[in-house]
């Protein structure tokens, strides 16, 4: 099963989608990251942060972790 990635709304984190991580635990991998500003995440945030640049984000995360 692939994975399913869950990603939260402003101005919340990662943390909005834990009971959903813990329930698809033993289903499939479920990744909650924050995004760039929120939560534990420590990048810089840009003047202006676009859609664009969130997506972006995102696209490395799952790139780094070699998902298509």
């Amino acid at each position: 099963m692939p994975p399913l990635l869950l990603l939260h709304g402003f101005p919340l984190d990662h943390t909005l989608w834990t009971p959903q991580v813990e329930g698809l635990a033993g289903i499939t991998e479920v990744i909650a990251p924050d995004l760039r500003g929120f939560g534990q995440d420590g990048r810089a945030v840009p003047e202006a942060m676009t859609m664009e640049a969130y997506a972006r984000d995102v696209k490395g995360l799952l790139d780094d972790r070699g998902i298509d």
